[in-house]
């Protein structure tokens, strides 16, 4: 019985905590695992984000800084096209013009009386005027085509002063006047009325300063010319004078003895020079003279381009 009451009532026994399990012991190595994924993650979409940010056409770019404003490119300026005004089309004559055919630029214009004051140059290398049919055609305020002047002379890049001589024409300096550069082809020069005589001859006198060159014709087709020339002493230098003299006898030497000649008399000298084609005659080609047209050219292109050049030109009917 004693025993009996030395022992406990297993009820009345309260449960005794002999330790503790922590769980966020066990959670740490769970977390360190996640953040360094969620870092390789971060680490692999960086490339990915940072493309987006910079392309303005992604979702991303348009969220953070709005759709782009469409701006249109810039077309680079060609500058060098635009610096001439087209010389094929009617401009204004004036100094701050500049127009551009092919390759023969004319700039600043100015206008007094009869004679077009100008400057000329080639855009690119070498053109020789003379060569080719071009033309400085002049309109007036009301449209009119008052004439025109034929283009001469050597060009290169250099730019030179050109006074161009617009024969017929006295410019009114209250009135403005326009121009564009014309080539024209023997279809183009205008029809002439020559003064023919029964079998078909007529001859047209040009005269400008101290030269008269007679063009023979027969059916409107050149078969003759008779050019003279004559220089004063006292309009030269004695240097001037004799190079001038020297440059004809030269002259008169490559055309033939039996075709020019060169004269000093009391005064100065004269050079003539009669080519006859009928007699099968050519021009050598180290004679240089672009008032001296092939064998059977037409009366209206040389009557044109005489004209245009300045010469006071008049028809005749005196036979060859």
């Amino acid at each position: 019985m004693g025993e009996n009451n030395n022992q406990q009532d297993p009820r009345l026994i309260q449960p005794e905590i002999i330790g503790e399990l922590r769980k966020d012991k066990i959670g740490k190595p769970i977390l360190v695992i996640e953040l360094f994924l969620l870092f390789g993650i971060v680490l692999a979409a960086l490339p990915l984000i940072n493309n987006q940010l910079n392309d303005e056409q992604s979702q991303l770019y348009k969220l953070i800084h709005g759709a782009p404003v469409d701006i249109a490119p810039t077309i680079p300026v060609d500058t060098k096209k635009e610096e001439f005004l087209d010389g094929s089309k009617v401009n204004l004559l004036a100094f701050d013009t500049k127009m551009k055919y092919e390759n023969i630029v004319i700039q600043n214009f100015e206008l007094s009386n009869g004679i077009i004051s100008c400057v000329m140059y080639a855009y690119n290398g070498i053109i020789d005027l003379d060569k080719k049919d071009l033309y400085l055609e002049i309109t007036s305020t009301s449209d009119q085509v008052l004439g025109a002047i034929k283009l001469v002379g050597t060009f290169d890049n250099v730019e030179q002063h050109v006074k161009l001589e617009a024969y017929g024409i006295q410019f009114n300096p209250n009135l403005s006047y326009s121009g564009k550069i014309v080539e024209m082809t023997d279809d183009d020069f205008p029809q002439i009325e020559l003064n023919e005589d029964t079998n078909g001859f007529a001859t047209l006198t040009c005269t400008k300063d101290n030269r008269s060159i007679q063009y023979y014709f027969q059916n409107k087709f050149l078969i003759k010319i008779d050019d003279t020339v004559y220089h004063a002493i006292s309009d030269y230098t004695d240097d001037e004078y004799l190079n001038l003299l020297k440059e004809y006898q030269e002259k008169a030497s490559k055309l033939g003895a039996t075709v020019a000649s060169v004269n000093e008399v009391m005064n100065g000298f004269q050079y003539r020079a009669i080519i006859d084609y009928d007699t099968k005659y050519v021009i050598p080609d180290s004679v240089v003279d672009y008032n001296y047209y092939p064998e059977n050219a037409l009366a209206k292109k040389i009557a044109y381009a005489q004209k245009s050049k300045g010469f006071d030109c008049k028809w005749f009917t005196t036979s060859v």
